[in-house]
């Protein structure tokens, strides 16, 4: 199985994709300190590309468990890295793996980001949909998202903050892989043509049941 070398911090897809000095140092083939000493002497040439950011991480040594300063490098900074290293064939293939890694979490990180807003399209025509039909009722509105996130995932919306593990004012979408998003984006599509056919919230709660964990089409 490949090793992941590129991160998202969070999993949220607005955040910028990094690796870390433990992943080249390890995948490299080389000393993590060799690496870190790489990396503060030509600090002043990495933040060129951005802040060059750490965190004290507990690792087993030799001599137990002691904090240990991983650095976070953005693909810039990264790209800069690699170049000072030895080409030995396992550096030469670390490289070109880093390299690709960073490409697929960046397409992937668009294509997050494009479903994310056709899926808020979905979620306009939705609100406009329920404030026209069901009336301009917050709760009602509430109602509808908890009832389309409950269908979809199992889990209501604060159920999906605590899995993801954020605070109540950010919206738990921003962590959703691809096909999330895309599940989401059916079932508010769906709940859209039935309160266009005249459904009742019960009516789209039964029948949206039916069509996502069932066998009935729309």
């Amino acid at each position: 199985m490949d090793m992941d070398l590129v991160f998202v911090k969070d999993g949220n897809f607005k955040n910028e994709p990094y690796t870390t000095s433990k992943v080249i140092a390890d995948c490299g083939g080389q000393e993590h300190r060799a690496i870190r000493q790489l990396i503060e002497t030509h600090k002043k040439e990495l933040q060129e590309f951005g802040r060059v950011t750490f965190e004290m991480i507990p690792l087993k040594t030799n001599s137990g468990v002691q904090n240990t300063k991983i650095y976070k490098l953005n693909e810039e900074q990264a790209t800069f890295l690699i170049t000072l290293m030895r080409n030995t064939p396992k550096v030469v293939l670390f490289k070109k793996n880093l390299v690709k890694q960073f490409y697929n979490m960046r397409q992937q990180l668009q294509r997050r980001a494009l479903e994310r807003e056709v899926e808020l399209n979905y979620r306009k025509v939705l609100t406009a949909k329920i404030q026209s039909l069901l009336g301009n009722d917050q709760h009602k509105y509430i109602a509808f998202t908890e009832m389309l996130y409950k269908i979809v995932f199992g889990k209501t919306v604060g159920q999906l903050r605590k899995y993801y593990g954020v605070d109540k004012k950010i919206t738990p979408k921003d962590f959703m892989s691809l096909e999330d998003l895309q599940k989401l984006k059916v079932a508010e599509q769906k709940a859209v043509t039935m309160l266009e056919l005249g459904y009742d919230y019960y009516q789209v709660k039964e029948k949206l049941n039916k069509v996502i964990n069932g066998t009935i089409a729309v």
